[in-house]
């Protein structure tokens, strides 16, 4: 939502998502099956009449001040992400951004697979785009968004978060062609239903570096498929057929990469027809499948992700759970009848509790 008056004032609202299934699918060129969320990241925007703009968060302490044209990184983390953006959007409109300030605030956990970091720079670029009228357009604003993670934070993700922040609609999932950039509304009835998130509150060392190094290795086996079958664009276009018969030219590891990438977008294709059908119980039947893949052949998932997804296994109210993100820490995402969430949360939360000495956080999506 965007907010704007005549004293140059904007407000932007910029949403979470959650990713229902196809999991690591988006840099590899798969479907997914995203939906915004209710908790937002808010930004409020006024010019200032300088050549200069500072921009504070509630959650940190430090603030960012800079020149409109000083692209240099920082050594605190988050003023890259407001970089980047400031710097592809000079990039498209040259002279057109002047001084602002800029307040953020934000309900969205950070590192809880949330995508806290696209809200943010999607939020910057739509409020940007909007105050200095730059009349970009939203997949304009949407790879604006996603490079600035690349080039200033370094982080290679895929187009999946940025896409559905720009694009998402209230009750619906977007069935995402993440290759051709093409999307198909799924409106969705939760009335009986709700998504409960479990926080594990851990975040383990290798949670960035191997994202890094699963794009890397997907990647590398692209090229190999590629040599022998050019017409193939991505993993996600490979058959199990194609995959079989290259299978001894792959180590176990790499060959498991891929299989879940082909099992995935299945899943995906699957749990549009599970949506539209209402059959829950079958949507909730992949996402566990789809936590099997994670955890077994893409080797994502760690012990506290582990276990909440087995804790909800024998609990007939919770139809599907899986580890949601990119892996090694954060949440789950579980699909829980709506009359059976406060119990639930309870059970799962005291047990988690008691064995990890760490609170698990629930957070319940409206």
């Amino acid at each position: 939502m965007v907010q704007a008056n005549q004293d140059h004032f904007i407000n932007i609202n910029s949403p979470g998502r959650i990713n229902v299934i196809g999991e690591h699918l988006d840099y590899n060129g798969g479907h997914v099956l995203p939906g915004i969320i209710d908790l937002a990241t808010t930004i409020q925007f006024s010019t200032n009449g300088k050549n200069s703009y500072k921009v504070s968060s509630s959650a940190f302490n430090e603030n960012l001040k800079r020149e409109i044209h000083h692209y240099d990184l920082s050594k605190t983390n988050w003023h890259n992400y407001v970089i980047g953006v400031v710097h592809g959007l000079n990039k498209l409109r040259p002279n057109k951004i002047k001084g602002f300030k800029a307040d953020i605030s934000s309900e969205i956990p950070v590192g809880a697979g949330l995508s806290s970091s696209a809200a943010l720079t999607c939020g910057i670029a739509r409020g940007l785009n909007e105050l200095f009228q730059l009349n970009l357009s939203k997949n304009e604003l949407m790879f604006v968004a996603q490079k600035a993670e690349h080039d200033f934070v370094g982080t290679a993700c895929g187009i999946m978060d940025q896409y559905i922040i720009i694009h998402g609609q209230k009750n619906h999932f977007l069935y995402l062609n993440c290759d051709e950039l093409t999307h198909e509304e799924i409106k969705t009835d939760m009335s009986d239903f709700k998504w409960v998130l479990f926080n594990t509150n851990i975040k383990h060392e290798l949670q960035n570096s191997a994202y890094e190094d699963r794009v890397q290795e997907t990647q590398t086996v692209l090229k190999i498929i590629q040599s022998i079958h050019p017409h193939i664009q991505s993993l996600a276009q490979v058959s199990m057929e194609i995959l079989e018969a290259l299978k001894d030219q792959f180590s176990a590891k790499i060959y498991n990469r891929v299989l879940y990438v082909v099992q995935e977008q299945k899943r995906v294709e699957e749990a549009v027809l599970a949506i539209n059908a209402g059959n829950w119980s079958e949507l909730g039947k992949l996402l566990y499948d789809t936590h099997n893949g994670l955890k077994n052949l893409y080797e994502v998932s760690c012990k506290e992700l582990d276990y909440l997804v087995e804790l909800t296994q024998p609990i007939k109210e919770v139809y599907g759970a899986r580890m949601m993100g990119g892996g090694f820490g954060g949440c789950t995402l579980n699909l829980v009848k709506k009359e059976a969430v406060e119990n639930v949360v309870k059970q799962v939360s005291d047990v988690y509790n008691t064995k990890f000495k760490v609170p698990c956080t629930p957070i319940i999506l409206q």
